[in-house]
């Protein structure tokens, strides 16, 4: 099963300061790229996937788009330059849907935008849509590039694929962006963690996406909807108090959180999508 949370992303020196939740690496849908070799492309996606069309309707995806330069706009920074310079599939994809792009600074000397993460990847995955700094999705237009260190990234290989439904018919997109809140401890849906990076966490839902995990070594705490907990248990980390962690936005959570009245039953009974255990 999922664990272990990491939220960060490394980027250039210039826009880090913009990269506090590292959600923002967008590329907007149609725009004119630069292609392997210098000609202009419009970028549309695929899935999980990049694919560039030339002027004469020519499709362009995969290995073949490694050179490419993007345009990319981070979290109200002016748009800045990213080569690809690797694509390769995911080892944990076995559909084939999602790909991963090494991403460096095209600048000369440049280098790369994505830290490691759990298993040594330093690269981005693709998706759908325009995401805020808040953790939602403000319009289905665009792509954002995710790092696999990062929530998003985690999520979607995770297989919490937003282009999916589950079996009920729901749109999968609302369980991706639970997830995204859950990994993040974003207790209160505006973009605030609450969490540590290498915080060990168990992640689960009742889709047939991730069951828990057997051993019960982690204890619940907290169910997560598209827009944030529905209640919490307990806070993920030593630090932080439950009235503390309540407080930020007691109108949602004062009601619901607490071991007694925040069970997993609860939490789903009051619409959480994703469930989280944790020390």
């Amino acid at each position: 099963m999922p664990r272990g949370t990491d939220r960060h992303i490394t980027a250039p020196a210039r826009w880090r300061k913009s990269l506090a939740w590292g959600l923002a690496l967008a590329v907007s849908a149609g725009a004119a790229q630069a292609g392997p070799q210098g000609n202009e492309v419009l970028l549309v996606l695929d899935k999980a996937s990049l694919v560039a069309v030339r002027p004469d309707g020519r499709r362009v995806g995969g290995e073949r788009l490694a050179g490419s330069v993007l345009s990319l706009r981070i979290q109200g920074v002016a748009a800045s330059r990213v080569r690809i310079d690797r694509v390769r599939a995911d080892p944990d994809d076995a559909s084939g849907d999602i790909l991963l792009y090494e991403l460096s600074d095209a600048r000369a000397g440049g280098g790369p935008v994505c830290a490691p993460d759990a298993q040594g990847i330093a690269a981005a995955v693709a998706v759908a849509g325009t995401w805020s700094t808040q953790g939602s999705r403000v319009s289905a237009d665009g792509i954002t590039m995710a790092c696999t260190s990062d929530a998003m990234g985690k999520c979607l290989r995770w297989g919490y694929r937003h282009w999916l439904k589950t079996p009920a018919g729901a749109p999968m997109l609302d369980h991706y962006t639970a997830c995204t809140r859950a990994v993040t401890a974003d207790y209160c849906g505006t973009g605030r963690g609450h969490t540590r990076d290498g915080t060990l966490i168990d992640i689960y839902d009742k889709a047939g996406v991730q069951a828990p995990a057997p051993d019960g070594k982690l204890a619940f705490e907290a169910g997560f909807s598209a827009a944030g907990a529905v209640c919490i248990a307990k806070p993920r980390l030593d630090r932080d108090t439950l009235e503390e962690t309540v407080a930020a936005c007691p109108a949602k959570l004062a009601a619901t959180s607490g071991p007694q009245r925040c069970t997993e039953g609860a939490a789903a009974a009051a619409g959480a999508l994703v469930f989280i255990r944790s020390r």
